[in-house]
């Protein structure tokens, strides 16, 4: 398997493993402050979501 290859599986991996995370929040209930959330939205999905993105379409890789 090509180093892309992790790359991709781990941002996937990733993307599941904290949508089920906010899931539990959800259904607990823990609710986040405005702040978390904010964070949360940037920090936890959408930069790595970016960084991989970035990478695939600047390789030359096929997303």
């Amino acid at each position: 398997m090509k180093v892309a290859q992790y790359g991709t599986a781990i941002v996937v991996l990733h993307a599941i493993a904290h949508g089920l995370h906010g899931l539990a929040h959800v259904e607990i209930p823990d609710p986040l402050s405005l702040l978390q959330i904010i964070f949360v939205g940037f920090a936890i999905w959408l930069i790595p979501i970016i960084a991989f993105l970035k990478q695939h379409l600047g390789s030359g890789v096929k997303v």
